[in-house]
């Protein structure tokens, strides 16, 4: 009818999600959360195992260890570690392997870090095609340079001396690192070198002021790299060495294996104090170790 009130519609209200649906959704959240832990702690503890097992064998007798039913040694064997380290000398080739590893680490952060920054910051004639020999000469086995290697140590007379044994390990060390610094340094904006040029700095000031504390991460993860490569380092040292008081660890470990008298408990011993130094050196650089990998897969 005309003049009639309109009949007003009852206004509704936005729908709101309901109670259970809310608690669905947080229950959701904390079982994927509880279920990711878990598969990490997992993870962890079977990364952790073989750690644990190698120290609990180390302090165990020789009857405990071939009985095989003793996780927690009764009463621990630390005359194992006296006589590794101090009646069978492995002390000399732990610090021979300090040496070297301390020498290689150096050198190979010096060098490669040069070469990265100039492959990534410098225009030069040839630069593409000598980044790819250097990325070429990582698919070659070390080992089948060792023939050769041996006849250049010989005309050098660098046969059964540190220097012959350090440049080779440092040379293998140099094109992996290469490669992957030359990435940290090629992300860096060009704004930022841009603006140390025009405040007068140098070419060596521009790398070694500027641009290498902007790839502390990749340096790093360089020298963890480089440790463990060096630190693990066995064949080439039989190639170089006569001279047994100048083998690195890995060679000290040969002493305790013997068929005509086996010795599980000391080789055990003396495993667990040559993986010491890349456990504490992984410890300290863990956050920066991650940061390199993360920002090398994000970036690069």
């Amino acid at each position: 009818m005309i003049g009639a009130t309109p009949t007003r519609l009852p206004s509704v209200s936005p729908v709101q999600p309901s109670v259970n649906v809310r608690r669905a959704s947080i229950l959701g959240r904390v079982m994927s959360r509880a279920g990711l832990y878990t598969l990490l702690i997992v993870v962890a503890l079977l990364c952790l195992a073989p750690i644990a097992l190698l120290y609990s064998g180390a302090l165990q007798s020789a009857r405990e260890l071939y009985r095989g039913t003793v996780l927690i040694p009764t009463a621990p064997k630390w005359e194992n570690f006296q006589r590794v380290w101090i009646d069978s000398k492995f002390y000399v080739y732990f610090l021979n392997s300090i040496l070297y590893s301390t020498i290689a680490v150096a050198a190979t952060l010096l060098f490669s870090s040069m070469a990265a920054f100039a492959f990534a910051r410098l225009q030069f004639r040839g630069k593409n095609v000598l980044l790819l020999l250097v990325v070429t000469i990582l698919i070659v086995p070390a080992s089948a340079s060792f023939i050769p290697l041996y006849a250049v140590l010989v005309q050098l007379q660098l046969t059964n001396t540190r220097i012959g044994y350090l440049l080779p390990v440092i040379s293998a060390a140099l094109p992996l690192s290469i490669f992957i610094l030359q990435r940290f340094f090629a992300i860096i904006p060009k704004e930022i070198e841009e603006a140390a040029v025009l405040d007068g700095a140098s070419l060596l000031q521009l790398y070694s002021q500027i641009m290498l504390p902007l790839v502390r991460p990749g340096l790093a993860a360089v020298a963890v790299l480089t440790l463990v490569s060096s630190w693990n380092e066995f064949l080439l040292a039989l190639v170089v060495f006569q001279d047994q008081t100048l083998m690195p660890i890995q060679q000290g470990l040969v002493q305790f294996n013997s068929t005509e008298r086996p010795e599980q408990e000391l080789m055990l011993a003396a495993a667990a104090i040559a993986i010491l130094p890349v456990l504490v050196m992984y410890v300290i650089a863990q956050k920066a170790i991650v940061r390199g990998v993360m920002a090398g897969a994000v970036r690069g």
